[in-house]
């Protein structure tokens, strides 16, 4: 029996669950390396786990999300590389090629192939599914991890409390992965409003919740202004406007909101108005340390176990990672990574003005929020993170909702008898 064949009797619901599993997997809900599940019970996240104490049996579904995808990979080998991964494909070639001069070649090779399966079975799923399932099954898993989020952090202190900090952090390391969970699953909540919009809206609402208590301040104010976006271009189509040069338009807007944020931020750091402490103090360090690797960047993965920046980062008693992913990329990847980290954002943008659809309105947003994100996060790099794939779904929902769309169209054409310019009757080939 072929692999097509097989894929073929596979029933919706195992897509439906293949994207449980991505989400729980890719979103480190539920799981944090090298904790026992009796910890997890007593204390809360960060303790160290014991030899008698039983592996955390949720970290278990990581696993088994990590062996489907495999063999969904092996059941569908494409003879060309779906559209999804080639977004991603040229941020993933360079961090390989980067680690060959670094000590991180293998763990990079390892997250880079990881990231890519995890697509491909993103990509297949979404292709087996009608858009309303594959947002339904966005949404359940997505409802199911914050209503555990929430039980947790109503019944137990511990999961009300982040490093050195308050908010909310619920199933997740902490606060922070929460908001950025809360951020990304908006996105496709408000699509899927379209579809099922009590389910979605109800999700919606709890979600807000959990991201205010989490007080993530960057992810709040991201998610208010992609809200308030939405609204606006509603409103434009609304009044029969152009999707092409509305969303020209919304993305134009983004570049001149980034590009300002940045001169601002350049600005306060030339007239010595930024002081480097705290975070931006360890993005100081970073910068420090890269020195003549500007260019390349030191290679692969190398930030979190570069000897160099450890020492100093346990002698102030600061954390190995620098909260911003355009940090990390530079200093991994150098000026070449962050360079085409900006062009696979750009990609995405450019392929969805083309489409002419409102439909992908929503990918354009996410990557408004992806980029804006960056700034204060390490989450968001194209790598294996719950935000990349929530982007990437966006973008191949859209896809299938303007296929469809055609499809309707061509055959509201056909049953009126009108004959779509595309459209080639067998009795009179096009020569």
């Amino acid at each position: 029996m072929s692999a097509r064949k097989v894929r073929s009797l596979l029933p919706p619901v195992f897509w439906q669950i293949v994207i449980a599993l991505i989400v729980f997997s890719s979103s480190n809900a539920g799981y944090y390396a090298d904790q026992s599940y009796s910890d997890f019970i007593d204390k809360g996240w960060y303790t160290a786990s014991s030899e008698e104490s039983p592996v955390n049996p949720l970290s278990i579904w990581g696993t088994v999300g990590s062996i489907v995808c495999v063999g969904i990979l092996l059941l569908r080998i494409p003879r060309r590389v779906p559209p999804l991964i080639q977004i991603i494909l040229p941020v993933q070639i360079w961090l390989v090629t980067s680690a060959t001069w670094s000590y991180t070649f293998g763990p990079t090779l390892f997250l880079s192939l990881k990231t890519i399966v995890y697509a491909n079975a993103l990509s297949c799923s979404i292709a087996e599914l009608d858009p309303p399932k594959a947002i339904r099954a966005f949404t359940l898993s997505i409802a199911a991890i914050l209503l555990v989020s929430l039980y947790l952090c109503v019944t137990d202190p511990i999961f009300t409390a982040s490093i050195g900090a308050d908010g909310w952090r619920g199933l997740f390391p902490q606060k922070n992965r929460l908001s950025s969970f809360c951020l990304f699953s908006g996105l496709i909540l408000l699509l899927g409003m379209r579809f099922s919009p009590i389910l979605s809206g109800g999700t919606l609402v709890l979600l807000l919740f959990m991201l205010t208590m989490s007080q993530g301040k960057a992810a709040i104010g991201i998610m208010s202004l992609a809200l308030l976006t939405v609204i606006c271009f509603t409103l434009a189509m609304r009044r029969r406007r152009n999707p092409k040069s509305a969303m020209a338009a919304l993305c134009l807007t983004f570049l001149m909101i980034f590009i300002i944020s940045w001169a601002i931020v350049l600005y306060q750091i030339d007239r010595g108005m930024l002081t480097f402490t705290g975070r931006t103090k360890l993005w100081a360090w970073f910068l420090q340390d890269l020195g003549d690797y500007i260019l390349v960047g030191k290679g692969g993965l190398t930030a979190p176990t570069d000897p160099v920046f450890v020492r100093r980062a346990v002698a102030h008693g600061v954390p190995v990672t620098s909260d911003s992913s355009y940090v990390m990329i530079l200093y991994n990847n150098g000026i070449v990574g962050l360079l085409l980290f900006y062009y696979t954002a750009i990609q995405i943008c450019v392929k969805s003005v083309k489409t002419n659809s409102q439909h992908f309105i929503y990918p354009i947003i996410g990557i408004f929020c992806y980029v804006l994100f960056a700034g204060t996060e390490s989450d968001t790099r194209f790598l294996f993170y719950y935000s990349t794939y929530s982007v990437l779904a966006l973008y191949a929902i859209a896809t299938k909702l303007v296929r469809g769309d055609r499809t309707e169209r061509l055959g509201r054409g056909i049953n009126a008898g009108e004959m779509p310019s595309r459209y080639v009757s067998p009795a009179q080939p096009q020569v």
